[in-house]
């Protein structure tokens, strides 16, 4: 499976950057996680979302949901707000690439190597589709 975590620019805007990013994908299935513990996963597309990682109330419990689910997932994209928070994955699973979208209002204090950076929607929007083509 391959994950791939998104943090979008921090934003109190109902257009967050992050929407034009994923409209670059086939399709995909959106999960809000604010507030939440667990989700009902239902029939998820092959790609699925964890939106509003950050604030999950077990951010960690739904990544694992989800990794644990009998559903035909092949991706799983987290998306937060907080590029520093470290979301653990289970052993056998490890991050393909962490997409950082940044708004020229709040630039980063540091920029880290592990990490691709995007002013442009446009660029970030190629380059998560240059992934999801690569795995």
């Amino acid at each position: 499976m391959q994950i791939l975590r998104i943090t979008d620019a921090p934003s109190e805007h109902a257009n967050r950057m992050i929407y034009g990013i994923l409209e670059t994908l086939k399709s995909y299935t959106l999960y809000e996680c604010k507030n939440r513990s667990q989700i009902a996963l239902g029939s998820p597309a092959e790609t699925v979302v964890l939106d509003n990682l950050h604030n999950a109330l077990n951010p960690s419990g739904l990544i694992r949901q989800v990794l644990n689910s009998s559903e035909a997932i092949t991706r799983l994209i987290l998306v937060d707000q907080q590029e520093n928070i470290v979301f653990p994955l289970p052993q056998q699973y490890e991050l393909s690439s962490h997409i950082v979208l940044i708004d020229v209002g709040s630039l980063p204090k540091a920029f880290y190597q592990d990490r691709d950076y995007f002013f442009d929607t446009a660029e970030a929007g190629t380059a998560l589709l240059n992934l999801t083509r690569a795995a």
